[in-house]
């Protein structure tokens, strides 16, 4: 399941009260997310639309939300970063 690693905002409902980061630890995973949200799942060569090295930023209700992967990522999200790669 995802994580929620929340800086100043108690929840999503909260107006404008910090920054919240959703964590995904594969492509399904972000596209239930997506679908929660009602944002674009769709990815274009590994990268998620509206993507900056792999992580999306949008408002909820005043609340900046950050989706990103729970690995690390250049841009594409379905290949992660090892030391070898990187």
């Amino acid at each position: 399941m995802a994580q929620a690693a929340k800086s100043g905002a108690s929840s999503l409902g909260t107006e404008g009260s910090g920054d919240v980061r959703l964590s995904y630890v594969n492509k399904e995973e972000l596209a239930r997310m997506c679908k929660t949200l009602g944002i674009m799942d769709d990815l274009k060569a590994g990268v998620p639309r509206t993507a900056y090295h792999g992580v999306i930023t949008l408002r909820v209700r005043g609340v900046r939300v950050f989706i990103a992967a729970s690995y690390p990522v250049d841009q594409d999200i379905t290949k992660r970063l090892t030391a070898s790669n990187h």
